[in-house]
């Protein structure tokens, strides 16, 4: 019993900082992918829409390195 409570007690610590992980891996790929996508093209535009009716009525701003050296 006490290992199982060990166990869980691990399992509850440790849980949020894996889904954080992965959940900052998951929207690192995601905007890596969307940047390489040049700006001002139909992809990215399509792209942009289709997450803007995902997420709304939030929204996600998205500043890529490269659009802001070009400006």
């Amino acid at each position: 019993m006490k290992s199982v409570s060990l166990f869980l007690c691990v399992f509850v610590l440790t849980g949020c900082s894996v889904t954080q992980s992965i959940a900052g891996k998951a929207a690192d790929f995601a905007v890596s992918t969307y940047c390489k996508i040049p700006n001002k093209t139909l992809g990215r535009e399509g792209i942009r829409s289709a997450f803007n009716t995902a997420v709304s009525p939030n929204s996600v701003t998205v500043s890529c390195a490269v659009d802001i050296a070009d400006q």
